[in-house]
């Protein structure tokens, strides 16, 4: 929630315990900015979330709210963990670059970015009778990934029948090199 008197938000931490952690899954001190966060509802039996993961990056602030709450207060999300990809030079590409592309192109229902050590790997599933020319696709994804700094930026994109889901059955879209 917001409190309109301070960019960022105020966390509902009177029915939530919100942990901060570290890209390695470490506690971190208030002031630090988080990798993620891990929250667990205090009151909702209905569909209780324990220790569940988001990968939102942000800061919970070492002091009170500016407007007087009681709620500890947070930066706006800066981005999130898995929303980058990292390549040789320490580069760092943010899957907005995929994302612009590939959300913008009328037919394609779902799509899973797995990335290469000098690009990626596009799949694409395409609704119905759509056409969608995946020779474009892969110039503006090389081009975008060249003016970022990868040299000699490959991306291969191909039309397939189904997206592959977690055992979960959610879908995850990109993958960076492990």
């Amino acid at each position: 929630m917001s409190s309109g008197f301070e960019e960022g938000h105020l966390l509902s931490d009177d029915g939530l315990i919100i942990e901060a952690l570290d890209e390695n899954g470490e506690a971190i001190l208030l002031g630090q900015k988080a990798a993620k966060l891990l929250i667990t509802n205090l009151y909702n039996t209905t569909i209780p979330l324990i220790r569940y993961e988001f990968t939102d990056q942000l800061t919970i602030y070492d002091r009170p709210a500016v407007c007087g709450s009681n709620f500890r207060a947070a930066s706006l999300v800066d981005g999130r963990l898995d929303e980058h990809f990292i390549y040789a030079g320490k580069t760092r590409v943010h899957v907005h670059l995929f994302r612009h592309v590939l959300e913008q192109r009328l037919g394609i229902l779902e799509y899973q970015v797995r990335q290469t050590p000098n690009g990626a790997d596009v799949d694409l599933l395409i609704a119905g009778n759509y056409r969608v020319d995946t020779n474009e696709i892969k110039s503006l994804l090389e081009a975008d990934l060249e003016k970022l700094g990868i040299s000699n930026a490959l991306v291969r994109v191909q039309i397939i029948e189904s997206i592959k889901r977690t055992s979960a059955q959610k879908l995850k879209r990109f993958f960076p090199v492990q």
